[in-house]
């Protein structure tokens, strides 16, 4: 049984309810409902792991890590004085909501007649990030150490 009735891709609709809990979300709109089942669902292990490629003996298959954010906001005033009803403004309100999704490849597991193996991928750029920050921090504290 699913908890998720949408169409589509298998990993939609062929969700079993122990993997993704059922969703309310008070009393936002059914469109936001949907949106977020999607989106958990999306982030489910057919997004983690992908399909699997056999070369020969070999079969080779795709890990990745997969981020998923939704956020929505909400508000409602009303004029602070008098004068705001007189021009024809007591009240206002407004809403929004935003979300987003990314995945990395982050492994493969190889599968193999000698055994199983993971192989990591490494993200060269994060690293070279992380270092440059790094210098960049040592930097501005040296400097600031100097001045004194």
């Amino acid at each position: 049984m699913s908890t998720f009735t949408g169409t589509g891709h298998p990993a939609l609709t062929e969700q079993p309810e122990s993997l993704m809990p059922p969703i309310s979300v008070g009393g936002l709109s059914p469109l936001v409902d949907r949106t977020l089942a999607r989106m958990i669902a999306t982030a489910g292990a057919g997004a983690i792991f992908g399909t699997p490629v056999t070369q020969g003996e070999t079969t080779v298959i795709p890990c990745a890590r997969i981020s998923v954010g939704l956020g929505l906001g909400g508000g409602g005033g009303t004029a602070p004085n008098m004068a705001a009803e007189e021009h024809g403004a007591p009240m206002g309100e407004g809403g929004g909501a935003g979300g987003g999704a990314g995945g990395h490849p982050v492994a493969a597991i190889v599968v193999t007649p000698q055994g199983v193996h993971i192989k990591p991928i490494i993200d060269v750029n994060r690293i070279v990030l992380a270092g440059s920050m790094a210098a960049a921090l040592m930097t501005f504290f040296i400097a600031r150490a100097v001045r004194r």
